[in-house]
């Protein structure tokens, strides 16, 4: 391998391409020589601080030139960067706990937390690296522990993911792979560098030398258009499926505007429905476009490209080079053969796998008894090697013996018109134990028909699949990275 740590490919860049953009905010460049100034100075400030190799230092994320700067600062100081999400809960004390972190770099509520010791405005830091006098800084090794990122958001109840150096490095290599990024690449990130995918191309980027474009979410349509029109480069995007399905809602088919501008489109975080799938290939014949299946824990995990291989339902793509998956059943037995009908539970090996879950030994033998990471998706492989998700196996709804996946539900109901978001959940039954609820988002001014919508569903379901009770909402409510928060429906 050729680095040792993202620092030193940061490093490389500054010195080999020190007018080339690294970082764009708000349509402002910053190169690699200005990035790695920065970031030198920010981990001279910190060192001078007290900043100790080896550290987990948590801080506060923005979509902002300051916090690259400054994560890449912990980084270089030999501190780990623990990032918590920019919204996310302000009493950190937990969660510094769980870490046995004494840093946070944050904002002015963060510094309330009295329980960590070492409290500086993340802005301060930034501030400070142009000035601070430039110490030596420490050198890494491979298998050094790196980064922490968190399993489903900065609560007291997610788990803090350690990766090393090499796992990091892997990473941003196998993503680099994956999409055809080079230096030219400029990758539209609008989701949060926390998020696992998003950091995922933040390592690629430090790898490949390419530029790493921050938007803040999608609220700002006329931001991220203009983004698209970034007249350098060859433009690729990632987004969240959610986040497509409101370019469709407001914007239309302008998408279609940028067939040859954009090279690719990558999504995660959930199922792509069929009809989005169909459109973004219409819209856009000449894009690369691709679905990754990846958790905090495991770095990408599979991929699959929909523009080339169109029509594969809920499909997860196959396996990323380097990963070796298998499913097991709950006992985590290993299964010889699955379908729709007979899934399994994921587990998957490979370089790009966590080291285990922060000051948590009893969490990591859970979930990596063997050196394998066993997950919780409920996945089935087809005789050519392409896997299919069904969801999470605890939001498999059990209807009466039969299971169901809302995932499965969902799909079909957004494949009607008329339908602009929807989430199938459980309700309690007396009977059959469980029953089906679909809660729907319609598409503005059109009229909302249970009776045609359930009509509509038992042409493509079978009859147990298909929702007993309807609703109309308002809108579906997700997580922070776009998912459909299923835990809040739960009764």
């Amino acid at each position: 391998m050729e680095f040792h740590s993202l620092t030193e490919a940061l490093f490389r860049n500054a010195e080999h391409r020190p007018n080339q953009t690294a970082i764009i905010e708000n349509g402002v460049p910053t190169t690699w020589g200005q990035l790695g100034d920065l970031a030198a100075g920010a981990a001279s400030y910190l060192m001078e601080q007290g900043l100790q190799p080896g550290e987990i230092v948590m801080m506060r994320t923005g979509q902002t030139l300051a916090f690259v700067a400054v994560y890449l600062g912990v980084r270089a100081a030999g501190g780990i960067p623990a990032p918590l999400e920019k919204n996310g809960p302000p009493a950190i004390g937990p969660i510094a706990a769980s870490l046995q972190s004494r840093w946070m770099l944050g904002n002015a509520a963060d510094q309330a937390a009295e329980t960590v010791p070492n409290r500086i405005p993340l802005e301060t830091v930034f501030a400070q690296a142009a000035t601070a006098s430039r110490q030596e800084l420490p050198t890494q090794a491979l298998d050094d522990p790196s980064d922490v990122l968190f399993t489903t958001g900065t609560t007291g109840l997610s788990k803090g993911v350690l990766h090393t150096n090499r796992s990091v490095l892997e990473t941003g290599a196998c993503y680099a792979r994956l999409f055809g990024m080079r230096e030219d690449t400029v990758m539209l990130m609008p989701g949060p560098v926390n998020h696992a995918a998003n950091i995922w191309f933040f390592w690629a980027t430090f790898l490949v030398g390419s530029t790493y474009y921050l938007l803040s979410g999608m609220s700002d349509l006329k931001a991220f258009y203009a983004a698209l029109d970034w007249p350098e480069g060859r433009v690729s995007c990632h987004l969240v499926p959610a986040a497509v399905r409101t370019l469709f809602t407001l914007s239309g088919d302008q998408l279609g505007q940028y067939n040859g501008k954009i090279e690719s489109l990558v999504m995660c975080g959930a199922p792509v429905p069929e009809p989005d799938k169909e459109r973004l290939c219409a819209l856009l014949p000449d894009t690369n476009m691709h679905i990754v299946l990846g958790a905090s824990e495991t770095g990408p995990i599979t991929a699959y490209s929909f523009s080339q291989h169109p029509g594969r339902s809920c499909c997860a793509g196959k396996p990323a080079k380097g990963m070796r998956i298998f499913l097991t059943d709950e006992n985590r037995n290993v299964l010889d053969k699955t379908d729709a009908d007979h899934p399994g539970l994921l587990a998957c090996t490979g370089p790009t796998l966590m080291t285990g879950y922060v000051n948590a030994p009893e969490a990591t033998a859970k979930a990596m008894p063997d050196g394998n990471v066993y997950l919780n998706d409920l996945c089935w492989q087809d005789e050519e090697g392409f896997l299919y998700i069904l969801g999470r196996a605890d939001d498999v709804i059990n209807v009466g013996g039969l299971k169901v996946s809302p995932v499965e539900v969902e799909e079909a109901a957004l494949a009607l018109p008329g339908i602009q978001d929807c989430i199938c959940i459980a309700i309690p039954h007396p009977i059959s134990g469980q029953a089906l609820k679909l809660l729907v988002v319609p598409e503005p001014d059109v009229p909302y028909n249970p009776r045609a919508i359930a009509a509509a569903l038992h042409e493509t379901l079978e009859w147990y699949k298909v929702p007993g009770r309807f609703e109309k909402t308002d809108a579906v409510r997700r997580t922070y990275n776009g998912k459909p928060d299923r835990k809040s429906y739960r009764t």
